[in-house]
């Protein structure tokens, strides 16, 4: 047993919540997602009166910092296809879960975003996710940004953003040397 503090029943309860959550495994993915993409990001929702915490991926979630302390989120957002096909977002605020729904499908969605803003967006009806709105009962934004390299301004760093220009170019050349040694017909 891991003990962190001097309250041994806040350890036992974080240790608890860490194994139920498969965070073994889990923490070593978002911090694998970090160093390949520079970020990932934990979500924290209560289900069933447990804390469940999730790993999300940074194509999925985005978070902003607060202007006055960036180490405050003060907003997130988690979007991804559904099984429908239609794009599904879920805004974090300190207040409150908004969850809308795309109009139209996942490959219209992108160009009516373009073309015409958020007015293909709605919000969602109450399905077996529970309402569209729901009030925050943490009172702050449930996600929580791992960041790899973070940066006063700029955002984190992955660590391969500067070999995959080079390695790309080192795979271009050896496929033209492969294509200049094949024979050719006479």
């Amino acid at each position: 047993h891991v003990v962190i503090g001097a309250d041994l029943e806040a350890d036992t309860e974080a240790w608890d919540i860490w194994q139920r959550n498969d965070l073994d495994l889990e923490s070593n993915m978002a911090h694998l997602e970090a160093l390949v993409f520079g970020v990932s990001y934990g979500l924290v929702w209560p289900v069933d009166g447990m804390a469940r915490v999730t790993i999300e991926h940074p194509y999925q979630m985005v978070t902003v910092p607060k202007a006055s302390d960036r180490r405050t989120v003060a907003a997130a957002m988690k979007s991804y296809t559904d099984e429908d096909g239609s794009e599904v977002a879920w805004l974090y605020l300190p207040d409150g879960v908004y969850r809308y729904r795309s109009n139209t499908r996942r490959s219209q969605s992108v160009v009516n975003l373009v073309k015409g803003g958020v007015r293909d967006w709605k919000l969602d009806d109450e399905n077996e996710d529970g309402p569209a709105v729901q009030a925050n009962p943490f009172g702050v934004v449930p996600v929580v940004p791992i960041e790899n390299r973070p940066r006063l301004i700029n955002a984190p760093r992955s660590e391969i953003e500067n070999i995959s220009p080079p390695q790309g170019a080192i795979h271009e050349d050896r496929a033209g040397h492969m294509g200049a040694s094949q024979p050719t017909a006479p």
